[in-house]
């Protein structure tokens, strides 16, 4: 299956908050935590597309065809402990269903290699608790992650 992925641009911006909605449907966000509002999640998306030595981060965009196929994003910054080792961390990485099993891959391959040529030297990735998170984390073992920490999420 052939992708083409490259930085979001502004004409994909719709495309990114519908594939965003879906990510948050099918994340464990949308039992009681919060709901999604399209006009948010438009203003993160916008400034993830800022130049990360601004305080921004990089969304890579991926069609088929022509088609919206799936994008990543993260959010790079200093590490809070060594302020000389920059992170990036992923906050959503989506696939259409129809291209699962090959297009994250790809994607994880092509952010990897943004952000080591910008000078991440660390990139932290997650999987959502009960959504193919084993699945998941086979994927991360074989690309050299290893687990860190597991967050728990309460609303208050």
């Amino acid at each position: 299956m052939s992708f083409t992925i490259r930085s979001a641009e502004e004409a994909d911006v719709p495309h990114i908050i519908d594939m965003g909605e879906r990510f948050f449907s099918a994340s464990k966000w949308s039992s009681s935590i919060a709901t999604f509002d399209r006009e948010s999640f438009k203003a993160t998306v916008q400034r993830m597309m800022t130049p990360p030595d601004v305080g921004g981060g990089l969304i890579l965009y991926a069609e088929s065809k022509g088609r919206p196929a799936g994008m990543v994003g993260v959010v790079c910054f200093p590490c809070y402990f060594n302020l000389n080792i920059i992170f990036a961390q992923e906050l959503f990485l989506w696939a259409e269903p129809e291209h699962r099993g090959h297009l994250g891959p790809q994607l994880l391959d092509a952010i990897e290699l943004i952000c080591g040529d910008l000078g991440v030297q660390v990139m932290i990735c997650g999987s959502i608790s009960g959504l193919k998170d084993k699945l998941v984390g086979e994927l991360y073992a074989r690309r050299g992650y290893r687990p860190s920490e597991s967050s728990f999420i309460k609303a208050l």
